[in-house]
């Protein structure tokens, strides 16, 4: 390992070590505590401590407002990104221009143009997330504006289908509203990952031009998963250092193990159901984009939200109506079993 790569470890248990030290341990619930279990897996794959991170933190913050952990979050971003651009543009940082047949992208002194693309994905998720009443024309207007910028910027693709999906996805929430007890929404993380595997398996084998136009990447992510043993079915996969993961799914496997895959499915169903609409679409763009890059297998301040609102009953999230006709219906339905026994 590098010096880099030492440097990095070293930064990751000190921030994990502020974590143990800042934990309130009488108030984790049962989630919290398991994921104690990943600091033991993590001996044997360190990545594992990324889905420790995901856990804790987004229980530490479960109290605190989405609105204003959406306001923070776009002023964060947009003082980043500021910085970079800032930086580039006097000399202090090198960024590096990549060319392609779209044009010439730069990164603003990231690894490469999805990473810079990915930041302003998460921008416009969260400037959505940062309104309390539904979206007027304007706020479409700056989304494409951003997106615009963004796209000219990296070229990236990231921002560009993530954007025109999360914007979609808010333009048919508003008008007609994504139904929360729909079976296929409820379950959109079993099958985005079943689609996921069933593509590396089956059809890109079976039609290698598919591999051909995602630049090889369901190679890549067979090669990965054969390589699995039972173990790291169970405890997660050390992916070989320098390999590039584009698929949030995948690498949640490989951190975690199926245990997580568990959780994101599990937990995805149960709070979805009690959820108000309006959070929906940053939900789904989230699991949508996260088929093309690490939108949330990796702890950022987006993913925590993310995570914050699966995992933990967020009370400034749930729907008061759908809690109301769900009570009434166990009511209707205990009442009645009560007649029929009687």
């Amino acid at each position: 390992m590098n010096g880099l790569g030492y440097d990095v470890t070293i930064i990751s248990l000190l921030f994990n070590a502020l974590i143990l030290i800042a934990l309130n341990y009488k108030k984790l619930n049962i989630l919290s505590l398991f994921s104690f279990y990943y600091i033991l897996v993590s001996i044997y794959n360190f990545t594992a401590i990324a889905v420790f991170d995901i856990i804790i933190i987004s229980n530490l913050i479960r109290e605190i407002n989405i609105h204003k952990l959406a306001f923070i979050n776009v002023m964060m971003i947009t003082m980043f990104i500021g910085c970079l651009y800032f930086m580039s543009m006097m000399g202090i940082i090198n960024s590096e221009e990549w060319i392609s047949s779209k044009g010439t992208a730069t990164s603003l002194g990231l690894n490469n143009p999805n990473a810079l693309g990915i930041w302003f994905y998460y921008l416009i998720v969260n400037m959505r997330l940062n309104l309390i009443k539904r979206p007027n024309f304007m706020f479409f207007v700056v989304i494409v504006i951003i997106t615009y910028f963004a796209f000219g910027l990296s070229y990236s693709r990231t921002t560009l289908l993530g954007s025109l999906i999360f914007i979609i996805l808010v333009f048919l929430n508003d008008r007609k509203g994504i139904k929360l007890n729909n079976k296929i929404i409820e379950y959109s993380p079993l099958l985005l990952f079943s689609l996921i595997l069933l593509v590396t398996f089956v059809i890109a084998k079976a039609l290698p031009e598919i591999d051909l136009v995602f630049s090889y990447r369901f190679s890549i992510y067979l090669k990965l998963l054969s390589d699995m043993s039972v173990s790291d079915i169970f405890m997660g996969y050390r992916v070989p250092e320098g390999q590039a993961m584009d698929n949030a799914f995948l690498m949640l496997l490989f951190e975690g193990g199926s245990i997580s895959i568990f959780l994101l499915i599990v937990y995805f169903r149960k709070m979805t159901q009690q959820y108000t609409s309006s959070y929906m679409p940053f939900l789904l763009s989230m699991l949508l984009v996260g088929l093309a890059e690490n939108t949330f297998s990796v702890p950022s301040t987006t993913s925590i939200l993310f995570w914050s609102m699966i995992l933990y009953k967020r009370e400034d999230c749930i729907d008061k109506v759908i809690i109301s006709r769900n009570k009434k219906r166990y009511l209707t339905s205990h009442f009645s079993n009560n007649l029929i026994l009687n």
